[in-house]
Formats: C-alpha cells, sequence, structure tokens
C-alpha cells in the first residue's frame, strides 16, 4: 500500500477518525488491526512472520523479567528467533549460492532451487525494534509490557513498519499511554514534514533517479569521467532525497497519530568529517548499531581476550578500538542487504572512521578551532568525496562492475559515452537539490529573520506547488528492498 496511492489516503483518514475517536482500549486493538491490514495488503502471509516475530520478543520479555537468573537464555532465544528469520529470508539464498561456488571450486558444480522467492517487507527494521526490546529489558532499561496489543501495536505501527526508523519501545511506549491528540501546532508540523517528504521523494528523487539509472545501465569500459562521477554523485542525492523523504512522511503521519518520532536524518551531506556523517545519516540505524552492536563489543570479555589483550605492547596496539568499529560497520552493510558489495560498502565505511580516529582528524574536530569555516569546507569535502566514491558498491550489482566502475571514475578519459541529454537533466535536479540544501543549512543557523512556524508554512506551500505541477510517477522506496 504506497503512501502515493489513493487506497493508502483513504485508509490513513479511516484509520485517523476511528483512532481518536475510538475510547483507549477499543482504539488501541482497532489500530493492531490496521497495522496489519496495512501489512497484510502488500502479501497476506507475511503477517505470520511479523506475528511470529511479536510473539517470541513479546513472551522473552515476561520471562526475562519473571526469571532473572535465566534472563540471558530468554534473550539469546529470542535473538535466535529474530535472526534466524531475518537470515532465512534475506540470506539464506546468498548463503547457498555461495555455498555452490565453493563447493564447485573443489567437487564440480551443482546447483539447487532457490529457498526463498520473497522478502518479506520491512523484515530488517521490525527484527531490529524486537532485539533492541529484549535488550532494553535484559538491561533494566525498559520494563517488559505486560499487554500484547500495545507491544504489537508498537513492532507494528505503519507509519514505520516498512522502512523505519528503528523506534526505541522505551520512547514510544509512554506516548502511547499519554495519548495526546495533536494540537495546531502538530498538524502544522505533520503537513509541512508530510509535503517536504513528498517533495523529496518525486520531485528529486525520482527525477535524478532517470540520470542515474542511465549511467549505471551504460558500458562501464566505456565510460568518461565525467558521466561516471556525476552519475555517482546523482545517486548520493537520489538515496538520500529518498530516504529522507520516507521518513519525513513517517514522522508526519506519527505526529498526526500522535507520536512524536526523532529525526531520522539531519543533513548529512552538510558534515565535515565521516564522523559527523554517521551521526546524521540514518540516525536511527546508526544509533541502534552502536548501542547494541558497537558498545557490546567494545565491552566484550570474550572479544577482549581474542582479539584485544594479544594486541597490548605490540605496534598495532592502537588498533584496539577500530576492531569493534570494523565489525559493526560490516554487519551494517550486510544488513542493507545480501551482497558482497553492501558488505564492500560497510568496510569502506568502518576503514573510513578508523583512519580518521588514526590520523587524529577526529580529535582535532572537537577542538573550537576546528569549527572554523574553512576547516569545516576542507573536511567536508574530503568527507563527501570519500562518501561518494563509497555509493558505487553501494549501487552496484557486484563487486567486478564496482572496481569497473571505479576504474571508469579515475582513468576512463574525457571521450566516450557523454551520455550528454541525460546528464543535463541529473545536474538540472542536482541544483535544485543544492538550492533545498543552502536553504536547510541557512535555515538551521537560524539565519532567517522569520519565525519557523511561518518558514514552514510557506516551504509546505511551495512543496505542494511543485508536486502539482511537476512530480513523477511514483516509485518504491529504495528502502523496501532492505
Amino acid at each position: 500500500m504506497s503512501f502515493f496511492s489513493s487506497v493508502f489516503l483513504i485508509f490513513f483518514l479511516i484509520t485517523l477518525y476511528l483512532w481518536w475517536r475510538l475510547p483507549s482500549a477499543p482504539s488501541k486493538r482497532f489500530l493492531v488491526f490496521a497495522n496489519s491490514v496495512f501489512y497484510a495488503y502488500w502479501f497476506p502471509p507475511a503477517l505470520l512472520i511479523l506475528l511470529a516475530v511479536g510473539i517470541a520478543a513479546f513472551f522473552s520479555a515476561i520471562q526475562i523479567n519473571k526469571h532473572p537468573a535465566n534472563s540471558k537464555k530468554w534473550l539469546i532465544f529470542n535473538i535466535i528467533v529474530c535472526l534466524g528469520l531475518l537470515v532465512y529470508f534475506k540470506y539464506s539464498n546468498f548463503l547457498l549460492d555461495n555455498f555452490q561456488e565453493i563447493f564447485g571450486m573443489f567437487h564440480g558444480a551443482f546447483s539447487t532451487a532457490a529457498l526463498v522467492t520473497i522478502l518479506p517487507l520491512g523484515i530488517s527494521f521490525y527484527t531490529f525494534k524486537a532485539i533492541s526490546y529484549s535488550v532494553d529489558v535484559y538491561r533494566k532499561q525498559q520494563e517488559a509490557i505486560s499487554n500484547f496489543v500495545e507491544f504489537f501495536l508498537y513492532l507494528s505501527f505503519f507509519p514505520h513498519l516498512a522502512a523505519g526508523p528503528i523506534v526505541r519501545a522505551k520512547n514510544f511506549i509512554p506516548q502511547l499511554e499519554a495519548r495526546k491528540k495533536p494540537r495546531f501546532e502538530d498538524w502544522q508540523f505533520a503537513i509541512y514534514r508530510i509535503a517536504r517528504g513528498f517533495f523529496l521523494k518525486l520531485i528529486i528523487a525520482d527525477h535524478i533517479a532517470t540520470s542515474v539509472n542511465a549511467v549505471f545501465a551504460t558500458d562501464f569500459q566505456s565510460l568518461s569521467v565525467i558521466p561516471a562521477w556525476l552519475g555517482a554523485i546523482f545517486f548520493g542525492v537520489q538515496i538520500l532525497c529518498d530516504f529522507a523523504g520516507y521518513s519525513d512522511i513517517a514522522i508526519g503521519l506519527s505526529r498526526l497519530m500522535g507520536f512524536k518520532t526523532a529525526e531520522n536524518f539531519d543533513n548529512p551531506y552538510l558534515s565535515s568529517s565521516l564522523s559527523e556523517f554517521w551521526r546524521r545519516w540514518h540516525i536511527s540505524l546508526s544509533s541502534w548499531f552502536r548501542d547494541y552492536v558497537y558498545f557490546p563489543l567494545a565491552r566484550s570479555e570474550w572479544m577482549n581476550k581474542i582479539f584485544y589483550e594479544p594486541l597490548v605492547g605490540s605496534r598495532l596496539e592502537g588498533l584496539r578500538a577500530s576492531i569493534p568499529i570494523t565489525i559493526m560497520f560490516l554487519l551494517s552493510g550486510l544488513w542493507h542487504g545480501a551482497n558482497w558489495t553492501y558488505l564492500l560498502w560497510g568496510l569502506l565505511h568502518g576503514i573510513g572512521i578508523v583512519m580518521e580516529r588514526q590520523t587524529g582528524i577526529y580529535a582535532v574536530q572537537q577542538r573550537q578551532d576546528s569549527k572554523r569555516l574553512i576547516t569545516r569546507l576542507v573536511w567536508g569535502f574530503a568527507a563527501l568525496l570519500f562518501i561518494t566514491l563509497a555509493w558505487v558498491p553501494f549501487r552496484s550489482t557486484n563487486i567486478a562492475s564496482t572496481f569497473q566502475y571505479w576504474n571508469a571514475m579515475f582513468f576512463g578519459g574525457l571521450s566516450g559515452n557523454s551520455l550528454s541529454s541525460t546528464m543535463l537533466s541529473g545536474l538540472f535536479w542536482l541544483t535544485i537539490f543544492l538550492i533545498y540544501q543552502l536553504f536547510m543549512g541557512l535555515k538551521k543557523q537560524q539565519r532567517f529573520s522569520y519565525s519557523l512556524p511561518t518558514f514552514q508554512r510557506v516551504e509546505s506551500l511551495v512543496y505542494f506547488a511543485a508536486l502539482l505541477f511537476i512530480a513523477n510517477q511514483p516509485t518504491d522506496f529504495i528502502y523496501f528492498r532492505f
């Protein structure tokens, strides 16, 4: 059920009306029903997978609370169920294909049918929500929810279900219990965010996607330098506007339902370093990996014995902190999809963060004098260059094509397939994005004298006007694949 369809509009208006019209307990049961309808509309059997994850997480948290002595076992049980379903539906074919290749190298070729033919929508997001909930209960940072309706409402909340943000239960459940109806300011904010999200997706992302697709559909061996660089830059703009657009819409819809959702993007391309980029990009996922992967690895006793202690006193001792960072980014890359290209993308970012820390850039950036404009511009340009290069494996179909594309970016020459008309179109939408980005940066620095609500009203009108006249036929959000 697409956010852009008339079916969704009718669904949302009915859901919004009944959610606020019904008393507290019936309204929660109704919203669970509405969430289920929304998910089942895509593929009804997938609702059973969502339900299985919900039951496992809910039951495990109750047992963690009741039986502290066995709490770790129940936590592991829930993680195994959640990750087991995620691995089966998302990675089983990938693992099987690689096993076949390795086996074939030694024992001859053989082939088997694919284990899974469909990837359940949003499984990467709601399994992480379920894991974070059980871990928070185990850490005593969250009370176990005793009402399954409330827990499943949190897990299946339809604005966040397909592609996040990955909201934590400890932030969502208290708002569910408070049930505050939106005020005028909430309506104004929600309309603004929905309008901005539609603008980012339908006006910028979907238009510039035409240029991206044209570049990445060519023979990379004949691709010249300028189109190669522009194609990577265009994709960076496309994926930001596509996913930030979804997050804006989800945040706006949630506010109308009475829920405040934390920001998921904070102008990441205005970052002055790679570390800052990851504090601004897909914030809910970055913070999830920080809290549930990086910190446990950094503080793990078995990691200390196996990896950290052997490095003490050696020349590599300074790399101790780099191990959990690298593992975290490798897993982050794998989370995005079952392809070696995503692992390469994650590895590149992990290496980039490690290099920042090892060269002292990260430490220098924390000093007050590093906030000078020229310093931020130099570091920001270097980070943006690195990020652009790293987008290539994310968009490429395999490792070989990734290296072919990188070769074109540096050694493709100035002749060859220029894709001139496609490039001009992409440059136009890149210019629109840069104007939008400049405006967002100035607004964040409060360079305008007008009040924020006034700006939101004017912005909303501009976005709706653009949507009325130049919106593209909508396509699926990129992160629906993950």
